[in-house]
């Protein structure tokens, strides 16, 4: 019964997928018209920084906040567009999801590998992944049937309750493989910089 379910929920998200990318897109994108306004915010506290305003200071940080957090605002506007009915508790899930899978692969490459040179770090790849991975949850759980004792926790209060083991471990994967990529990225990036023009061209070319 348990298999059934996970393969009804996982054919759900995958219609969801093929039937409705324009709306995927719109909900995943609903923050992009911020990014335009957190650069003006920017600018002109970089403006009034170097005219001699010290405070200004905080309209460059309120941007550079903005920008930080934009994988944690497309995991929540991704979950909410994947899911039909409870949005507002997908979006939760979706926020909820991407907090502990970032500081769970953060943890991770600090603790199991300490020496390497380039730590983890939240990108739009990781807003992408939380997004999905708390839609999926939701289907997964959000109709999930517990025994009677069990009853306060069923619905989309179990969505909350699994999604954070899921989104740990999964950070915790992401984390581990992170440094195996990132020494090995760090060195190429270094010998391309070293060869000059020629470094110049290989990058390009794979690019």
């Amino acid at each position: 019964m348990a298999a059934e379910n996970i393969i009804k929920s996982i054919t759900i998200t995958g219609r969801l997928l093929r039937r409705y990318p324009t709306r995927i897109s719109r909900a995943a994108f609903m923050f992009l018209p911020v990014l335009p306004l957190a650069g003006l915010i920017r600018a002109a506290g970089d403006g009034l920084q170097r005219a001699g305003l010290a405070q200004a200071a905080v309209l460059s940080g309120t941007a550079d906040a903005i920008f930080t957090y934009v994988p944690l605002l497309l995991a929540i506007c991704l979950a909410w567009g994947l899911v039909a009915t409870s949005q507002i508790m997908a979006a939760v899930s979706g926020g909820l999801a991407f907090t502990v899978m970032h500081y769970a692969a953060v943890l991770t490459s600090d603790v199991l590998l300490p020496a390497a040179e380039m730590k983890f770090q939240m990108n739009i790849l990781s807003g992408l992944a939380a997004g999905f991975l708390a839609a999926l949850v939701y289907q997964l759980c959000a109709r999930a049937r517990l025994p009677i004792w069990l009853r306060f926790f069923a619905g989309e209060r179990l969505v909350l309750i699994i999604i954070i083991p899921v989104a740990a471990l999964t950070g915790m994967l992401a984390g581990y493989i992170w440094q195996l990529l990132a020494n090995p990225m760090l060195h190429l990036s270094d010998w391309v910089y070293q060869q000059g023009p020629a470094g110049a061209f290989v990058y390009g070319t794979l690019s």
